[in-house]
């Protein structure tokens, strides 16, 4: 069975490497790392564990906003 990413739906070539942003990775899915608490069981469980490209896993990543440079609280 072909590995497909989660993101693109495209497939993802088993034999590239890391870092070619076309390799495999593992991507937190539907739920990201940053929404969770250290000890959360979907750190580490399947539901939430998919494989991506590294690129797409990237564009995708976490985009945590720094609450220190807003200018004040809205």
């Amino acid at each position: 069975r072909p590995w497909v990413c989660i993101r693109c739906h495209q497939p993802i070539n088993r034999d590239l490497k890391h870092p070619d942003s076309n390799s495999v990775s593992v991507d937190h899915y539907p739920v990201p790392v940053k929404d969770l608490p250290p000890d959360h069981p979907l750190h580490t469980d399947h539901s939430n564990l998919f494989l991506a490209h590294l690129g797409c896993n990237a564009r995708a990543g976490a985009k945590v906003r720094d609450k220190r440079k807003q200018s004040r609280q809205w």
